[in-house]
């Protein structure tokens, strides 16, 4: 579902407002994701996965050294636009709602959207778990993305009250000033508009059941990534790495839902956790193996992510209609 209150926020419960770059990171730390860039698929298995196994690079990815960039997957590149089609379909939303809401009587809050890198930063994944030490030291086998918006929202929970206050990535909680509320509810009644457009334009809404054929797809290469003899050989490593310092853990997807009750012994478990990955170079392994998962998998169901490529082209026509008309 689309339901945005901007471009820049979406509600996540009340009125609770939360930046969309947030939550995007949120979303695709649960999600295996690989390699989409230009160049073919040896030079990215060869040149991304096994060269990049030291523990600089492992722990270098953001700025702060708490997340780990991982490129979009094979699979998702059917559904997922490039960075320049993105800022293309965030400036035309942007357009839109400009214009619904200045029809309405308001002034557009959000920013003209500028190009993002679409390579999302995030600290802990399917299968493998918490990803870089600097993200084990800080939050242990925490979602850093979840700690931190728990942080910001524990300092600031007292100004919370009935709904009053919106949440703002910048600035905590913040109180409805006079106005914002109706604001928030044109602009998303300007941006449902844009895209009910949109979904007519790409052919209509998708039935559930061939969405459900192209998610089985990710499913389905996780699935055999995590029995592949090459990823399984390095999970064994991981475990008697681990073993040999105390943990006793089959799999890093053990360790990231165990039930941890002292704080200290969790971070000292995930730290021990990312060294052991980096030492058995699990990490990259594991992306390189579903990397080989997926594009086996699109090889032999072309007509159905053609089809949800397609679909893609149209969302990005759309975007440029409306740019051209506004």
């Amino acid at each position: 579902m689309k339901n945005v209150i901007s471009k820049n926020s979406v509600i996540l419960k009340d009125s609770i407002i939360v930046p969309v770059g947030i939550l995007f990171c949120l979303a695709i730390s649960m999600l295996f994701m690989t390699s989409c860039a230009a160049q073919n698929d040896s030079e990215k298995i060869n040149g991304i996965y096994q060269n990049s196994s030291n523990a600089q690079n492992l722990n270098t990815a953001s700025s702060d050294g708490v997340y780990y960039n991982v490129p979009v997957s094979p699979i998702d590149e059917y559904t997922n636009p490039s960075d320049a089609d993105q800022l293309t379909i965030d400036t035309a939303q942007w357009v839109y709602n400009k214009d619904c809401l200045t029809k309405a009587g308001y002034v557009i809050k959000d920013p003209k959207p500028q190009e993002k890198n679409q390579i999302k930063p995030i600290s802990v994944a399917e299968v493998v778990g918490v990803l870089t030490l600097n993200s084990a030291e800080k939050y242990g086998y925490k979602n850093a993305q979840l700690a931190e918006m728990e942080q910001a929202k524990n300092a600031e929970e007292a100004k919370k009250n009935d709904g009053e206050y919106y949440y703002s990535s910048e600035k905590g909680f913040v109180p409805y000033a006079e106005g914002d509320k109706e604001y928030f509810s044109v602009q998303n009644k300007c941006l449902e508009e844009y895209d009910n457009q949109e979904t007519v334009y790409e052919g209509g809404t998708v039935s559930n059941d061939v969405n459900d054929k192209f998610g089985e797809l990710s499913r389905q290469a996780t699935a055999e990534a995590k029995i592949d003899s090459e990823y399984t050989t390095a999970e064994n490593l991981w475990s008697n790495c681990m073993k040999q310092t105390g943990y006793d853990f089959l799999t890093p997807d053990k360790a990231l839902k165990n039930k941890w009750a002292d704080t200290t012994k969790e971070t000292q478990a995930a730290v021990q956790d990312v060294k052991c990955k980096i030492q058995t170079n699990l990490i990259n392994i594991w992306y390189k193996v579903l990397y080989i998962k997926q594009k086996s998998l699109i090889d032999q169901n072309l007509p159905l992510c053609e089809f949800f490529k397609n679909r893609l082209h149209k969302r990005i026509e759309f975007a440029q209609s409306i740019i051209a008309k506004y």
